[in-house]
């Protein structure tokens, strides 16, 4: 078991890491668009009527793919005050009994996004201006909430493995690195 956990913990810091430089790149071209639709706005008195589309759909899919990286470090806001209170062996259990409670009302979400996406593809919805198909940014929103059960079933391995993940790129190794 331990060597397993060792090989998700590697391979899910490598995903992570890319699903960081995905996340950059979205806001890099966030960025880009949300300067040249102002520039055309109020410079050349031109609007791009898709961009605001654009720019939701597209922040729909950076939040989905960072909650992977989130879910993986338990970086979600938690209520947490009266479980540091308890024993340790307690908190763990408290903590796996919140994990799997989480991952089956995921997993009811992911089943009714799907559902809802068929139902939106087929009458072939498009969002107003940009005419995009509905389907992509609620796909966005299924495939986030697959990376979160993912990342939950990751840690699960981990910790059952008793291995700890990798430090998080941006953070110094140690306890604060810990999420």
């Amino acid at each position: 078991m331990k060597r397993l956990a060792e090989a998700l913990a590697r391979v899910s810091a490598l995903a992570e890491r890319g699903i960081r430089h995905a996340m950059a790149a979205i806001i890099v071209f966030l960025v880009l668009l949300n300067v040249a639709a102002a520039f055309g706005r109020y410079v050349q008195w031109y609007t791009w009527p898709w961009a605001d589309e654009v720019l939701l759909f597209t922040m729909v899919w950076g939040v989905a793919l960072g909650l992977y990286a989130v879910t993986l470090r338990g970086g979600h806001l938690a209520m947490d005050l009266v479980l540091r209170l308890l024993p340790a062996r307690l908190q763990h259990l408290a903590q796996a009994l919140v994990a799997t409670v989480s991952f089956v009302l995921i997993g009811y979400v992911v089943v009714q996004s799907r559902a809802f996406i068929q139902i939106v593809a087929a009458v072939d919805m498009r969002s107003m201006a940009a005419q995009i198909p509905m389907t992509i940014p609620h796909t966005g929103v299924l495939v986030g909430f697959v990376l979160m059960m993912l990342a939950l079933a990751v840690r699960a391995v981990v910790a059952a493995g008793r291995v700890r993940l990798p430090p998080e790129p941006s953070r110094p190794a140690g306890p604060q690195g810990e999420g």
